[in-house]
C-alpha cells in the first residue's frame, strides 16, 4: 500500500512537471525517473538525503546542495548530506552547521514553510556564510501533511542565477523526497512501537496469547511457550480450544459472546493438565478486539497461574470442615457427658434432701443433718454447671429447638426478678423495674427468654457490691423490643468487653475474688438471643457499672 501511495504521488508530480517539458531536457527527466525508481527501494533517511544531494540535485545541474533535517525538540536544522565544496570525500560534510529555526535563509524557509530565491546574498541580512561565500541561493521546504521535515538548499557563485525552472525542479524533488521521508518516519515509529510492545509482552511472567474467533492462535509470548514446553512455531496456527473439556469450552464461549465494546473484558478460570502431569489452575482475562465497525476480529488473553490460591482455598475448606466436625463431636461429647452426670446427681440431690429433712425419722446427730444440707447445696451447684454444659453443647450442635409465641415481656421480667430477689436481699442489692406495663407483646420462646433474663440477672448480682442497685427496663418499637439490665457494680475494662460472650470466659476485676461457674452464662445468653435473630450489646467502664441491652424482634421475622 505504501509503494502504491508513493507511486501515485510520483506519477502526480511527474505529470505536473511534464507540463513544463519545454523547460526540462531529457537528462533531467531521466534523473527524476531514476529517482522515482530508487525511492521504492530506499529504507534509510540518511541514505535518502545523500542520494538526493548527489544523484538528483547534483545531476540536475546544480553546483552546490545541502540537505537539512529538522530537530523539532531542539528547534534546530542539522546538515545531513551535501554535494559540492562541503562534501570533500565519501559521506562527509565539512564545517557541519546547525542553524536555529528562524535564522538564516534556511531557518526562514522552515519557519514560514515557503521556498525562497535570493538573487544577491551580499544584500540579504539573513545570509549565513559557509566555506566559500556564494552570491545567490535557492531553498525549498521538505513538507508532508503540513509537517516540516527539513529543507533542500542550493547556492551559486553567480548573481541572480536561480530561475523559475530551478524552483520547479527542486519543488518536484522536494515533494518526492518528503513523501518518502514521511513513510520512513512512520516506519520508524511503527517499528519502535512494535519493539516496545514485544519487549513488554515478552518480559511478562504472565502468559499472553491472541487468538481468532475460532480459537486459532495468532500470537504467543515466551511465558506461554515455557508453560506448554513448545516453540512458537509449534503453537501458532493451532487451536487454543483443542484440549478444553466440552463443559469448559461452552463456558468460555459464553463469556466471549458476552463481551461488548462497553465491557470488552471477562475472566475465565480453568483447570488444565500441567507440564509435569499434575493439575494446574489458570485465570485468563479475555479482551475482545473490535474493528472500526465494532465487530470482534480477535481476542487477547492474559493468563495467571492461580494453583497456589486454589490449593489454599481447598485447604481452608478442608480445615473448616474438620473444625466443624471437631466442634460437633465436642458438643456431642459434652451433651452425652452431661446426660450421664445428671442421673447420679439427681440421686444425690434426692437422698441428701431426705437426710437433711429427716423424712424417715430423726438421724440422731444434728451434724449429719448439716452435712446432708451441704451435700445438697454442692449437688445443686454441680447440676447447674452440668445444665450449662448441656445447654451450650445443644446450641452448638444445632439441637436447641425453640417454640415461639407472643409473650408479655413484663410478666417474664417480674417472674425472673422474683426468682433472684432472695439472693439480692441476702447481699444487700436493690432490684428496680421500669416501664413493664407499657410494652407490647414480643415474639419469643418463653423458656429461652426466661433463661436469658435469669442469666443476666445472676451475672450482674455477682458483680454488684452490697448497697448497689440492679434495674431492668423495657421499651419497644414496631420492629424491636429492648430489654435493658443495668447495675451499679465495679464495671468491666473496655479491652475485655469483647471476651464476655466467649464460652468459658470470665472477666474478674478483682484478682483476689473468684466467680462460680464455667463462664458460660453470657455465652448461652448470646446464643439464645442469636437464635431469636436478636442482638446483645454491652456497655461498661471501670467504676461506672454495666449496661446490657437485649434487642428482640417484636414480630415474627
Amino acid at each position: 500500500r505504501r509503494r502504491q501511495a508513493l507511486g501515485r504521488l510520483i506519477h502526480h508530480e511527474m505529470g505536473h512537471y511534464l507540463d513544463h517539458e519545454d523547460e526540462i531536457d531529457r537528462s533531467s527527466l531521466k534523473v527524476l525517473n531514476d529517482f522515482a525508481i530508487e525511492l521504492i527501494r530506499m529504507v534509510d533517511d540518511d541514505k535518502l538525503a545523500w542520494y538526493v544531494a548527489r544523484e538528483v540535485v547534483g545531476k540536475l545541474g546544480f553546483v552546490d546542495c545541502v540537505v537539512y533535517f529538522v530537530d523539532h525538540d531542539k528547534g534546530m536544522l542539522h546538515q545531513v548530506a551535501a554535494m559540492g565544496d562541503k562534501n570533500p570525500l565519501a559521506n562527509e560534510i565539512s564545517n557541519r552547521l546547525e542553524i536555529p529555526i528562524g535564522s538564516g535563509v534556511t531557518g526562514n524557509v522552515v519557519k514560514y514553510r515557503q521556498p525562497i530565491i535570493v538573487d544577491d546574498l551580499l544584500h540579504d541580512s539573513r545570509y549565513i556564510p559557509d566555506l566559500n561565500p556564494a552570491r545567490s541561493e535557492i531553498c525549498v521546504p521538505l513538507l508532508c501533511d503540513d509537517t516540516i521535515l527539513g529543507v533542500i538548499d542550493c547556492e551559486d557563485p553567480r548573481v541572480g542565477h536561480f530561475k523559475q525552472r530551478h524552483l520547479e525542479l527542486l519543488n518536484t524533488v522536494s515533494a518526492m523526497t518528503s513523501s518518502k521521508l514521511a513513510l520512513l518516519n512512520k516506519d520508524k515509529v511503527l517499528r519502535q512501537s512494535e519493539r516496545n510492545y514485544r519487549a513488554i509482552v515478552e518480559d511478562q511472567t504472565e502468559m499472553i496469547m491472541r487468538h481468532s474467533i475460532d480459537g486459532t492462535r495468532t500470537f504467543v509470548n515466551e511465558s506461554y511457550c515455557r508453560f506448554h514446553r513448545k516453540t512458537k512455531k509449534e503453537l501458532l496456527g493451532k487451536s487454543s480450544y483443542a484440549k478444553l473439556p466440552p463443559r469448559d469450552l461452552k463456558r468460555l464461549k459464553a463469556i466471549l459472546a458476552a463481551l461488548t465494546p462497553e465491557n470488552p473484558t471477562g475472566d475465565f478460570e480453568v483447570a488444565v493438565p500441567g507440564p509435569d502431569g499434575g493439575i494446574v489452575w489458570h485465570r485468563w482475562t479475555k479482551r475482545a478486539i473490535f474493528d472500526e465497525n465494532l465487530n470482534v476480529v480477535e481476542f487477547q488473553a492474559v493468563g495467571h497461574d492461580i494453583t497456589q490460591n486454589k490449593q489454599a482455598e481447598i485447604d481452608r475448606l478442608v480445615a473448616l470442615k474438620e473444625a466443624e466436625d471437631a466442634n460437633r463431636t465436642k458438643s456431642q461429647c459434652l451433651a452425652a457427658m452431661s446426660h450421664e452426670l445428671r442421673t447420679p446427681l439427681n440421686a444425690i440431690l434426692g437422698f441428701s434432701d431426705i437426710l437433711s429433712n429427716e423424712y424417715l425419722g430423726p438421724i440422731g446427730n444434728h451434724k449429719y443433718v448439716e452435712y446432708a444440707g451441704d451435700i445438697r447445696s454442692s449437688g445443686e451447684h454441680l447440676l447447674s454447671l452440668v445444665n450449662d454444659l448441656l445447654d451450650i453443647s445443644r446450641i452448638e450442635a444445632g439441637q436447641m429447638a425453640l417454640n415461639f409465641d407472643e409473650l408479655v415481656v413484663g410478666d417474664l421480667v417480674t417472674e425472673s426478678m422474683s426468682l433472684v430477689k432472695d439472693k439480692a436481699r441476702e447481699i444487700g442489692i436493690s432490684l428496680i423495674t421500669k416501664n413493664l406495663e407499657k410494652v407490647p407483646l414480643v415474639y419469643a420462646d418463653k423458656r429461652a427468654l426466661l433463661q436469658i433474663l435469669l442469666n443476666l440477672l445472676s451475672n450482674v448480682l455477682k458483680h454488684t457490691p452490697e448497697g448497689g442497685t440492679v434495674m431492668v427496663s423495657v421499651s419497644a418499637t414496631d420492629e424491636r423490643t429492648m430489654i435493658v439490665v443495668s447495675d451499679t457494680g465495679e464495671g468491666i475494662p473496655a479491652d475485655r468487653l469483647h471476651d464476655l460472650t466467649n464460652p468459658f470466659s470470665r472477666v474478674e476485676v478483682d484478682p483476689h475474688k473468684s466467680s462460680e461457674g464455667w463462664g458460660l452464662g453470657l455465652a448461652i445468653t448470646k446464643s439464645l438471643i442469636d437464635l431469636h435473630e436478636g442482638s446483645l450489646t454491652i456497655h461498661s467502664a471501670l467504676g461506672q457499672g454495666t449496661i446490657v441491652e437485649v434487642a428482640l424482634p417484636t414480630k415474627p421475622t
